[in-house]
């Protein structure tokens, strides 16, 4: 496993904490001073939860609700606020979210028209078999209550977790390095940024990962992220990204296991899928800015969002600044936009309202820093390129990484994400 850092910054320090309420169990969360969570237990009977009501203190940002049972699919049914508004289905939206299984996750507040209160919060949850009939178990309920900090900014960790199959083995740490630097880049401009991220190479011995499938995905999900956990590959507090060579259903370029995904790392869908097949041409070169923009897109997922809208204009997210599509009239900023249902590598922003949902995740860890994208302005004469390198303006040799022609050093991207000769 090798671990490399794109951003250092200052965690942030509480003070404070909850007031323990009736019936729950309160469980610290090691070197997370802004995160509590608490467990509690309830049942399903013919279908339908009894009324569940949750004590929220003042000053908390968000909550990810998780349910867990054995086989059942459950679903938000009711969530009242302490103001009393009923809000799913309306400007609460859960009904996308990805539930497999015995799991789901769900992240309140998921748009900037909403905020946490202090007060009660009143859910009731639907459970249904897997053949669509009435379920009757018990469930167990845990809240990852991420408190207000005053911090603005936010970072990720990634580990990148590398099928033999899918990336030429020489080129697999320089591919993933620049699939990290692109994703940073991308949401360095709304205040997220990636932290750090890990590289290391696994052998699936199934390479092909079909998402249409739940039951046999999620197995071969499991494994990964069972062997990646005790070798110390798969941290607890990052977004694992599985990079396979082939995705088969209806999703071959990337599909992210939980949307919003858990924030354990022991759960069945912790984690992405990205496909290299999706973005290998006949000439088996890898189109990496593609593949970041994939991996972008997935932990847009994994931390909360959806699609903008489907490109028919039948659903569309909660956040009113996403691009939409109406009647199957798109808006000229749909396709640029990082979570349009397109691919590619001309999916390059991100809005303020999807960057407010991200933050609210608690795998998106309060930091501060400045939101200062680098820039260059040294007039250089080709064929090198203005670069920033550690925050140094040099001109450098501009390079193709699929094909470099650095007379010494390697083809790398710079500060900016531009490839030069280093």
């Amino acid at each position: 496993m090798r671990t490399a850092i794109l951003a250092s910054a200052l965690v942030a320090s509480l003070v404070g904490c909850m007031t323990p309420d009736d019936g729950f169990t309160d469980v610290p969360i090691p070197g997370r001073e802004d995160l509590a969570q608490r467990i509690f237990h309830a049942r399903i009977e013919d279908g339908l939860s009894e009324e569940i009501t949750i004590d929220a203190p003042e000053g908390l940002e968000s909550v990810l609700m998780e349910v867990r049972g054995d086989k059942g699919l459950y679903y938000l049914s009711k969530f009242k606020t302490p103001s009393g508004d009923l809000i799913e289905g309306g400007t609460y939206t859960t009904r996308f979210a990805r539930e497999v299984p015995g799991l789901v996750d769900w992240l309140y507040p998921n748009s900037p028209t909403l905020q946490m209160e202090g007060g009660e919060y009143k859910l009731l949850i639907r459970g249904e078999t897997p053949d669509g009939g009435k379920l009757t178990e018990d469930i167990e309920i845990r809240l990852y209550a991420k408190k207000q900090t005053g911090i603005e900014t936010c970072g990720v960790h990634l580990d990148f977790l590398v099928d033999e199959n899918a990336i030429d083995n020489s080129q697999f740490e320089l591919a993933v390095d620049r699939m990290a630097t692109w994703a940073n880049n991308l949401y360095a401009s709304q205040g997220i940024r990636v932290l750090d991220y890990s590289i290391s190479p696994i052998s699936l011995p199934n390479p092909n990962f079909n998402v249409d499938d739940t039951t046999t995905v999620m197995g071969q999900v499991d494994d990964v992220l069972r062997q990646a956990r005790s070798s110390g590959s798969a941290r607890a507090d990052s977004v694992h990204v599985v990079v396979v060579r082939n995705i088969g259903g209806s999703e071959p370029s990337g599909y992210a296991m939980g949307l919003p995904g858990p924030f354990d790392a022991d759960r069945s869908n912790a984690a992405v899928l990205v496909s290299t097949d999706a973005y290998t041409d006949a000439d088996n070169l890898l189109d990496v800015e593609g593949l970041g923009s994939t991996v972008a897109h997935e932990v847009g997922h994994f931390l909360g969002l959806y699609h903008t809208s489907e490109s028919n204009g039948a659903q569309h997210d909660p956040i009113p600044d996403s691009p939409m599509c109406d009647d199957g009239v798109c808006s000229p900023e749909f396709d640029k936009n990082i979570m349009s249902s397109g691919g590619g590598a001309s999916r390059t922003s991100v809005t303020p309202g999807q960057a407010f949902v991200m933050k609210h995740h608690p795998l998106c860890v309060p930091t501060e820093f400045e939101i200062v994208l680098p820039s260059c302005d040294l007039a250089c004469d080709v064929p090198q390129t203005c670069s920033v390198i550690d925050g140094d303006k040099q001109c450098r040799k501009a390079c193709d990484p699929d094909a470099p022609e650095c007379e010494s050093g390697v083809c790398e991207p710079d500060d900016m994400g531009t490839f030069v000769c280093h």
